[in-house]
This record gives structure tokens, C-alpha cells and sequence, in this order.
């Protein structure tokens, strides 16, 4: 087991990608605590970048990944997300929300940057370029919204896919995915902060928008832990979900056979 810190940058910026193993849950995280929280910090960590004050790095908590060798030499390099699928996915959509954002403004610069943190290159020769062109790819009950807001482009098209529906008589549109409200809730708090800072620094936006994206790569960080060929992932997984409510036996069995077909390529 080795444990290294990693800048986004550095998390994203490879010919690789993250698959998130079949028994994990669903993505849950929402606004409050979770979304506000994070973009605050991000936030923080700009304006010290438009002022040029020099910044130290903030943590975001451990990752834990297994290498899996791969079934074919034209597979893309794939590491098994043992823990951290909630926050590697909220910096996804937080670094898509970027990207469509740039685009709309037309700073190709930002919108190549942001790509590379997102996607994959070259998928003509990939084994299975639908899936290996994405750095991450969620569980199976994700992965359609997950792929339909990477591949929109757009915050316009993203609500065109996934439009707000209300139904007869109730007051209240019926809930979307934490997906698309995640990456919805990035696209305005990144708007309306390249607005902000635009008018009160005297920059333009896009030099806003660069400070922010330096931001994320520079100033974020996470814990790397890469388990080593002799590790047990199983049992780190129950040690890591061990505490509050515990898990079933059906859970660990769940756990256990999904683990095995993520090794053996047996998930599709």
C-alpha cells in the first residue's frame, strides 16, 4: 500500500481512467453540506489566486484505488475506485460545469484544459472507446446521466436532457438526479463568480476564469492510496464501512461477488 498526495492535475491529466466498482452506492452527494461546502473553498482559493497571494494546499480527503491489469493493449489503464467515488465525482462535474462554461464564452484554451481533465484521447484506438474515453466511469445505475451531462457540451443542452417535469396536481417538479443538480449548481455558482470578480478586480472574465481553473489545479489535493498486488481490498472495504450502521451478510456477499467480476471483467 502506498500513499501519496495528488493535485487534480495530477489525478486527471493521464491517459487513464476510475471505475467505480459495482458495489458502491449510488451518488448522493447534495448541496448542503456537501456542494456549498467544496465551492466555498474553491472560491477562497481563486480570489487568493486574482490577488497573487501565495497559497497552500487543501486537502480533500483520502482516495483509495486498485490497479487492474488490463484485458487487452489498446485497453485504457484502469484503477478500481475503492473509496472517494462521491467526491471524484463531484470534481467531474464541478471541472464539466468549467469546461461547458469556457466553451459557451469561446476561451478554447480553458475548454482544451478542462477536456483533458474529463476525457480521454485518441478513441479510435481504445477496446471499448464508449466507456474508455471517460476518466471516470460511475456505477451502472449512474453511468447514462453521468455520460448524457459529459457529453451535452452545454448547461443549456444538459436541461434539455434532463428537463424539470411536473406532474398533475403536485406543487413541486419531480426531483432530478444529484448528477445533473450537481453539475447545474457548479454552472451557476461558476458564472456568477467570474461575473463578481470580473466587476470588483477589474479583470477580465477570462483571465477570472483562468485564476479559477489554476485554482483547481494548483490548490486541491487528495490522499492516493494505491493498494499493492498482495492487499485486500474486500477487507478494506468492510473496515472502511464499518462504522454506523453495519453492514449485512447479503451486503458483504454483494460486495464480495461484485468485487470479483470488477477484477474479471465480468460487469457487463
Amino acid at each position: 500500500m502506498q500513499a501519496n498526495p495528488r493535485t487534480i492535475d495530477a489525478l486527471f491529466n493521464s491517459q487513464l481512467r476510475y471505475v467505480v466498482p459495482m458495489f458502491q452506492r449510488l451518488y448522493v452527494w447534495e448541496e448542503i453540506p456537501q456542494w456549498s461546502t467544496l465551492w466555498e473553498d474553491v472560491a477562497e482559493k481563486a480570489d487568493l489566486q486574482i490577488a497573487q497571494t501565495k497559497t497552500t494546499p487543501h486537502y480533500l480527503g483520502a482516495l483509495i484505488i486498485e490497479g487492474v491489469r488490463p484485458s487487452s493493449p489498446r485497453e485504457v489503464k484502469r484503477f478500481l475506485l475503492i473509496d472517494g467515488q462521491q467526491r471524484m465525482t463531484t470534481l467531474q462535474l464541478l471541472l464539466c460545469a468549467f469546461r461547458d462554461f469556457a466553451r459557451r464564452s469561446e476561451w478554447r484554451t480553458l475548454d482544451r484544459a478542462t477536456t483533458r481533465y474529463l476525457e480521454n484521447s485518441d478513441s479510435d484506438v481504445m477496446e471499448r472507446p464508449e466507456e474508455e474515453v471517460y476518466k471516470l466511469w460511475p456505477t451502472a445505475l449512474n453511468r447514462d446521466v453521468f455520460r448524457g451531462i459529459l457529453s451535452a457540451g452545454s448547461k443549456t443542452e444538459v436541461e434539455k436532457k434532463f428537463p424539470l417535469i411536473k406532474l398533475p396536481r403536485k406543487r413541486k417538479p419531480e426531483l432530478r438526479s444529484n448528477l445533473v443538480e450537481g453539475y447545474l449548481y457548479f454552472s451557476r455558482m461558476i458564472e456568477e463568480w467570474v461575473g463578481q470578480v470580473a466587476t470588483t478586480a477589474g479583470k477580465s472574465p477570462e483571465d477570472c476564469a483562468f485564476a479559477l481553473l489554476q485554482a483547481l489545479q494548483q490548490d486541491f489535493c487528495v490522499v492516493e492510496i494505491a493498494l499493492a498486488e498482495g492487499d485486500d481490498s474486500q477487507e478494506i472495504f468492510y473496515s472502511l464501512n464499518s462504522q454506523g450502521r453495519p453492514l449485512s451478510q447479503s451486503d458483504l456477499l454483494r460486495s464480495l461477488i461484485f468485487m470479483r467480476a470488477e477484477r474479471e471483467r465480468h460487469d457487463r
